[in-house]
């Protein structure tokens, strides 16, 4: 496959934004016929089921829009609905019992509205550094969501060995 720069943006966020989509399709084609039982299946008390990850996935992405299309960290309200998926907190497993629908939701949701917003950047900003997470720059923020979703189609494939 050969990732070119999506036309809609400028140059190095066309780029991004082609690592998401195909990040995004693969992790789709991965998971596309799971079934309730499977998205909430435990390898053992340690591991996360591959509903949590998807939700991570979506949270993750989430989490990284509100420094970088907002100018603040996620709020209180924002981190209820999101806490259970952040790392720390992804072995409680409150996050179970949604059937495929509802994640691909939230992925599409989330996902939808980073393409949007990225429309109303350029090249420039992507390299600025981030004003709340000022270790950051936007570019950094972006890859991260993208390669952690592709870090966790690996820990996907190989809980599905493990049905």
């Amino acid at each position: 496959m050969i990732l070119l720069p999506n036309k809609d943006y400028d140059n190095h966020i066309g780029m991004l934004v082609s690592q998401m989509n195909h990040t995004r399709d693969v992790t789709l084609r991965i998971v596309k016929k799971l079934t309730r039982k499977q998205l909430d299946f435990y390898v053992d008390e340690k591991s996360n089921s591959i509903g949590m990850l998807l939700f991570h996935i979506a949270g993750s992405e989430f989490y990284f829009q509100r420094p970088l299309f907002y100018n603040r960290l996620i709020n209180d309200q924002e981190l209820e609905k999101h806490n259970d998926a952040a790392p720390e907190n992804m072995k409680t497993r409150k996050i179970h019992s949604n059937d495929l629908d509802y994640y691909l939701s939230e992925l599409h949701e989330i996902r939808k509205h980073t393409l949007e917003q990225l429309k109303d950047y350029d090249d420039d900003w992507v390299f600025m550094r981030n004003q709340h997470i000022p270790i950051l720059n936007n570019y950094y923020m972006i890859k991260h969501f993208v390669d952690d979703e592709i870090n966790h189609q690996g820990h996907i494939k190989w809980i599905m060995k493990r049905f």
